[in-house]
């Protein structure tokens, strides 16, 4: 006697309810939307880790990113624990907490929102970063090259378009980069990212030369000598030499930093805002120690000294000092007293928790209100469908009709 039956494969069943799974998670954070989250960390001796800051949970990290970040972390010989690697990770750190120093300004030219969608190109820079140093530990050394110069370029246009709505009173540049998404020459941009004196010339130049090699070397064809198949050949695959990728970004971090230390000179002046104002603080302009401690750690004492000096030249500083200093120290109690429980929930038997609670909560609210409500591009005319779009004779209608508008607008 025979039984038949269907056929029954453990490993392959198992496998569909992974991918299952996956896909369920996917649909189900695409219906609840973005989600946005930010940490604070009150460091000020050692750095936090490279996964802290990003926010980099396992979820995220294949094993050769996990290996490559535990051999950075412990082994010397492949290039952690030592000045370089911690110094780089208090870049990371100081690149993280000066958003906190970004104050917002009642302008006009556009929508009230234009107050946090002048922040965006920072924000957007900031998951750019997670972005390449992801590709980076998994070795994926010319899409993190590529993402370096995105980089410094987003940061560029942030402080490009602070400083002209500064300069301008209004938010009407921002407003016209959101709904056409041009901007000006790069010449012109990253010129007036920076004030035009002597001390900033050798940051432009140090901007403009980091441009320029990272497009030779990234984001152009490049000479066989950039090549990474020289030494992984045919697959994309984590090297010795591509361990160092941090390197390159740690070079790109440094005229970012030195950008916004130029243009936000209360940096270098951090207060205690919370035991003047309690649990409603400025938002920004004012940072706390450990935002100050994180970029003083990210540079050499000397270069931190003269950017100091430099801060302490503009006149914005004594008068955002004098005016807090001029407020009376609060007491635990009073500081107490002003916690928001409608906005901010119960309070906890912490003063220096509550402080964090807040910050992060400041935080995550900019990074969500930065692309809230942004106006959609003018949209294009040529656009088709998929196939037509993927196929020369469905490009080729597109091409037609193309043609034909251009010759309908010189008639008119």
């Amino acid at each position: 006697m025979k039984s038949e039956g269907v056929g029954f494969n453990a490993e392959g069943d198992a496998e569909g309810d992974r991918v299952a799974d996956f896909l369920h998670r996917l649909r189900s954070e695409a219906a609840e939307g973005a989600r946005y989250v930010s940490h604070y960390s009150a460091a000020q001796d050692t750095p936090p880790g490279v996964r802290a800051t990003l926010r980099l949970e396992d979820e995220y990290l294949s094993e050769t990113a996990k290996l490559t970040l535990e051999a950075l972390e412990s082994n010397p010989e492949s290039g952690g624990d030592n000045s370089t690697w911690i110094d780089f990770k208090w870049k990371l750190a100081a690149f993280h907490n000066i958003q906190d120093a970004f104050a917002p300004f009642v302008y006009g030219g556009g929508s009230h929102l234009n107050m946090f969608h002048l922040w965006y190109f920072y924000y957007e820079s900031k998951y750019i970063l997670a972005e390449l140093v992801l590709c980076g530990l998994n070795g994926y050394s010319s899409a993190s090259n590529a993402l370096s110069r995105l980089f410094l370029e987003f940061n560029a246009m942030q402080n490009y378009y602070y400083r002209r709505v500064n300069a301008e009173s209004s938010f009407r540049a921002v407003a016209e980069y959101l709904k056409t998404g041009r901007h000006p020459s790069w010449g012109k941009l990253v010129k007036g990212a920076i004030p035009a004196d002597a001390f900033c010339r050798p940051i432009r130049h140090r901007i403009d030369s980091n441009l320029q090699g990272l497009s030779a070397a990234s984001s152009h064809p490049y000479h066989p000598r950039e090549s990474h198949k020289r030494r992984v050949g045919t697959h994309p695959r984590q090297s010795m030499e591509g361990m160092f990728f941090w390197n390159t970004i740690s070079f790109v971090l440094s005229p970012v930093l030195w950008m916004y230390s130029v243009n936000f000179p209360m940096l270098y002046f951090p207060r205690d805002t919370f035991k003047k104002c309690g649990f409603n603080p400025p938002m920004g302009l004012v940072v706390g120690q450990a935002t100050a401690a994180s970029l003083q750690h990210s540079m050499p004492p000397n270069d931190y000294e003269e950017f100091k000096e430099y801060a302490s030249t503009n006149p914005d500083v004594s008068g955002v000092l004098a005016w807090l200093e001029g407020r009376p120290d609060l007491g635990a109690s009073e500081i107490r007293a002003t916690w928001n429980e409608e906005e901010d929930g119960p309070q906890s038997d912490s003063i220096e928790l509550d402080q964090i609670t807040k910050i992060t909560k400041v935080r995550a609210l900019r990074e969500m209100m930065a692309l809230a409500s942004v106006p959609e591009h003018d949209q294009d005319v040529n656009a088709g469908t998929i196939e037509q779009l993927t196929t020369f004779v469905g490009w080729r209608e597109i091409h037609r009709r193309a043609k034909e508008r251009r010759k309908g607008r010189k008639k008119s």
